[in-house]
């Protein structure tokens, strides 16, 4: 049955969320702010869902951190990616998220509004003295958005652009070191030459064609790619919708729910430095759930996720911050652990299938397509594995005995008392 929009009440929070499924219903909160926004604009487009909780958790954990609130001992900073092909809703979901976030930080802040979103597709240098003008007192960091549509405009400049990068998610200052800016200091000039302990956020897009021609290893291994947390959002036919639709009430209703929650968030801010409280129990459940589900994976050297896995952890902390908050809370409760730990999951899972395709060679993409063709026919014989992947004899062939010596497949023994030579069958061993 496919969704009308019309028909989608302004907001209940006693109501699902057409269009959100279980795996997502339980990756974020069930009620509150977030809850109010996806209420409205799942309903305005057919963007996966996923992508629209995607985008508006960058400006979420900006808005906590520029008034200087700490989830997990540190400010909060939540950088995404949507990946999906053309066409597929990333856009349109960091449209809405952005101009929803504007419109309320308009509303709440009046004259004193400034655009929390950066945009990216300039220059690191430029970026970086543009960035050093959202020092905020209130927070004693440099808080602001960065955002771009095609995350690969970075990837493609130089090294020092993705570790710079690096260096300012983990919230460390930048100091451009350059001659103009210390002759114009000299002189008593007014120079932006520092990005003073940032707590920046973040909202990417890429297709993954883009990720694979221009994301090198290093990306993966405990770079860029490990801060990130990855959203892929799957698009059905039955939810394509020819136009958007505004939904202009929901919207409204969703916008009063973020007002009045600003209400509240300045008032405990005004109380002094706030520090939203984790309980060990709590902790004590990110430990089980992820590192111990983690542990085995880790000590292997090859997997390139692990970094990721790794930052997964502190950032389910902070995602669960997040929901408490979401929710007019101080404290970290079970529930806002689970849908914290599901969605980090989630993200993790994503990364995973990038992993296989992006910064490899060649032949270990031939040889992710002949395991993946083995794993779903069974056993299989070769051509049905050379009409599948479409390669030349020769790198087929090296691939199957690199698999085979690998122990990934094994070749199905000859059955006794069968004439003439059948062909070579593939499957995967029972012991994996």
């Amino acid at each position: 049955m496919r969704f009308n929009p019309a028909s989608a009440p302004d907001y209940d929070p006693t109501l699902p969320i057409p269009r959100v499924d279980d795996a997502l219903t339980n990756a974020m909160p069930g009620y509150g702010i977030i809850h109010a926004y996806m209420a409205w604009v799942v309903g305005t487009t057919h963007a996966p869902p996923l992508y629209h909780l995607g985008a508006i958790l960058p400006g979420l954990a900006y808005e906590v951190a520029r008034r200087g609130i700490q989830v997990g001992g540190r400010l909060p900073r939540v950088w995404t990616c949507l990946v999906g092909g053309s066409a597929g809703g990333k856009s349109t979901a960091h449209e809405c998220a952005q101009d929803f976030i504007r419109d309320w930080e308009r509303a709440i802040l009046g004259p004193a509004y400034t655009d929390p979103y950066l945009h990216l597709d300039g220059s690191m240098p430029g970026v970086l003295a543009a960035s050093s003008a959202y020092y905020r007192d209130q927070a004693g960091a440099t808080v602001c958005v960065y955002e771009t549509d095609e995350m690969t405009k970075i990837l493609s400049q130089l090294d020092s652009v993705a570790e710079t990068l690096c260096k300012i998610f983990d919230g460390r200052t930048i100091v451009r070191q350059l001659r103009q800016f210390q002759v114009a200091k000299e002189a008593g000039e007014k120079v932006n030459d520092t990005v003073r302990t940032p707590a920046i956020s973040a909202s990417f897009a890429t297709v993954p064609a883009s990720l694979e021609r221009v994301a090198q290893g290093y990306h993966l291994e405990g770079g860029l790619f490990s801060r990130v947390l990855w959203f892929r959002g799957k698009l059905k036919p039955e939810e394509l919708q020819p136009r958007r639709f505004p939904r202009t009430a929901a919207r409204t209703a969703a916008l009063a729910e973020w007002q009045g929650w600003t209400g509240w968030l300045d008032g405990v801010a005004a109380l002094g430095p706030v520090v939203v409280q984790i309980p060990a129990t709590v902790y004590q459940l990110f430990d089980d759930e992820l590192f111990g589900q983690w542990r085995e994976r880790l000590v292997n050297d090859g997997d390139r996720v692990n970094s990721a896995r790794l930052r997964a952890i502190p950032y389910a902390e902070t995602l669960a911050g997040l929901f408490a908050l979401s929710r007019g809370s101080l404290l970290v409760d079970d529930d806002d652990a689970v849908r914290a730990i599901n969605l980090v999951e989630q993200c993790i899972v994503t990364l995973q299938g990038l992993d296989e395709t992006v910064a490899v060679d060649v032949q270990a993409k031939l040889r992710a397509r002949v395991l993946e063709t083995v794993r779903k026919s069974g056993p299989c014989i070769k051509k049905t594995i050379y009409q599948a992947t479409g390669v030349s004899k020769g790198d087929l062939d090296l691939a199957l005995a690199t698999l085979e010596e690998s122990g990934l497949i094994e070749k199905v023994p000859r059955s006794p008392g069968v004439n003439g030579r059948p062909p070579e069958q593939y499957r995967i061993p029972k012991v994996c």
